[in-house]
């Protein structure tokens, strides 16, 4: 039996939004802990994401968001209301990003 491919870096804790926000960092983590516990873990095989590119993101995102979300990445600001943009955030919404366009290539192989 293949292993299952499951997309997976400490670095993705960092999409965190904050106290009271339901986007909280440790969700992965627990995730990878909740396979060890139910015995699955072994069946996985844990693959570091690739960061999304410009150009893929732009597929789907006007570059002038684009822009305001790297503008934002350098501090801490609120892209809406109730969005955010923390330390590392960007970064670890591009590795999401990348991973699903990588899930996806796995599929079509």
């Amino acid at each position: 039996m293949d292993k299952i491919p499951v997309y997976y870096s400490d670095k993705l804790s960092k999409f965190d939004f904050g106290p009271g926000h339901p986007f909280k960092g440790e969700r992965f983590k627990s995730f990878i802990e909740l396979l060890d516990r139910a015995n699955i873990l072994q069946d996985c095989e844990l693959i570091s994401p690739v960061a999304a590119s410009d150009e893929e993101l732009a597929l789907v995102h006007d570059t002038g968001y684009l822009e305001e979300i790297s503008k934002l990445r350098e501090r801490d600001g609120w892209l809406t209301m109730d969005t955010p943009v923390t330390p590392g955030a960007n970064d670890a919404q591009r590795a999401i990003a990348g991973s699903a366009l990588q899930a996806c290539k796995l599929l079509q192989d």
